[in-house]
C-alpha cells in the first residue's frame, strides 16, 4: 500500500457510502496530522464506493489533506496489522464488526456516536471519539497496552462464538422462566 515504517496509518475498513462519513474520517486525519507534525499520516479506506458515492469519494480524495490509499488486502488481519488507528466515524452501523475485529487485532478504534458503539461499550469495550485528537496522538506515541488487553478480554468474554451455545441456552432458560411465572 506504500506505507513507510514511521507513517501513521488510519484504517477505515468499510465501503465508501454516505453513512460511513468519509469526510469525518478525513477531517480526523487532518487534525491528527496537525497534532503529529513529525509523522506522515495516511488514510486508508479498504472498500469501494457504492450507492453512487464514487464522484463524492473522488472529490474528497482530490482535496484530501493527507495521503489517501484505497483498496483491499488479501487477508483482513493484514489490514489491521498495518494500521495504527482504526477509524469508524459512521453516522450508523449495523453490528460493528470492524470494531470487534480491531479489538481482537489489538488496535484502538476512533468511533462515531452510533447505537452499536454504546452496546459494545456496555460489554466493556473502549473507544476514542473523533473529537479526541489529542488522545489519539498520545495513543500513537505510547499505546495503552492495558486498554488493548481489556478490549480483547471483553470480546472473548462476551462475543466468542464458542460461548454462543451456552449463552443462548441461558437466554432461553430466562425466557422460559418468565413465561412459566405468568
Amino acid at each position: 500500500m506504500g506505507f513507510e515504517r514511521d507513517d501513521v496509518v488510519i484504517l477505515q475498513p468499510t465501503r465508501a457510502i454516505g453513512r460511513k462519513n468519509v469526510p469525518g474520517a478525513l477531517e480526523f486525519a487532518r487534525r491528527l496530522q496537525e497534532a503529529l507534525p513529525d509523522r506522515r499520516v495516511q488514510y486508508w479506506i479498504t472498500g469501494p464506493a457504492e450507492d453512487g458515492y464514487g464522484p463524492v469519494l473522488d472529490a474528497l480524495v482530490a482535496g484530501a489533506p493527507v495521503v489517501v490509499r484505497q483498496g483491499r488486502v488479501a487477508r483482513v488481519p493484514d489490514a489491521y496489522a498495518a494500521a495504527d488507528l482504526v477509524v469508524l466515524p459512521s453516522t450508523w452501523e449495523g453490528f460493528g464488526n470492524p470494531m470487534v475485529e480491531a479489538a481482537i487485532a489489538r488496535r484502538v478504534v476512533v468511533a462515531g456516536e452510533f447505537p452499536v458503539r454504546a452496546e459494545l461499550e456496555a460489554l466493556g469495550l473502549r473507544f476514542l471519539s473523533p473529537d479526541s485528537v489529542d488522545n489519539a496522538a498520545a495513543w500513537v506515541r505510547a499505546p495503552d497496552e492495558a486498554w488493548l488487553d481489556a478490549n480483547v478480554n471483553a470480546v472473548r468474554r462476551h462475543l466468542d462464538l464458542r460461548s454462543l451455545p451456552r449463552r443462548l441456552g441461558d437466554a432461553l432458560r430466562r425466557v422460559d422462566m418468565v413465561e412459566t411465572s405468568k
